[in-house]
Parts: structure tokens; C-alpha cells; sequence
């Protein structure tokens, strides 16, 4: 399925499954996503609140070996 470019605003989609999906360059705006769970998903370039989710989880990474 293909969904670059989509827009998705003011959705809930918790309880939604989705596989091998291609949502590059799609925009999500005040979307619940309530118990999302990500596995063996590419995200180069994803960005959570204008923080990269790369550096999201190298953060948590670390935290945890702390």
C-alpha cells in the first residue's frame, strides 16, 4: 500500500494494522495513536514534534544503560 504524500488530521487510529505501508512524506497532525506498536519499520527522516525520532531513541538507548 502507498500512502506518500498522504495527510492525515484529527484521526484516531488506535487499533488500526497496518503492514508494509510506505507513509514517506505523509504528514500526521493531532492523531491518536493510543498503544501503537512500530516493529522492523523504516524511518529515515521521521520527526516527532520537530525532533527526529532517530535521536528519540538514541536518547531513551542511552538513558536505559545509565
Amino acid at each position: 500500500m502507498n500512502f506518500s504524500g498522504a495527510r492525515f488530521n484529527d484521526s484516531n487510529m488506535s487499533g488500526w494494522f497496518v503492514n508494509d505501508v510506505n507513509l514517506s512524506g505523509s504528514r500526521f497532525q493531532n492523531i491518536n495513536l493510543s498503544g501503537v506498536a512500530f516493529s522492523n519499520c523504516r524511518m529515515p527522516g521521521a520527526m516527532l514534534d520537530g525532533v527526529p525520532l532517530e535521536e528519540i531513541v538514541e536518547a531513551y538507548r542511552k538513558s536505559q544503560l545509565a
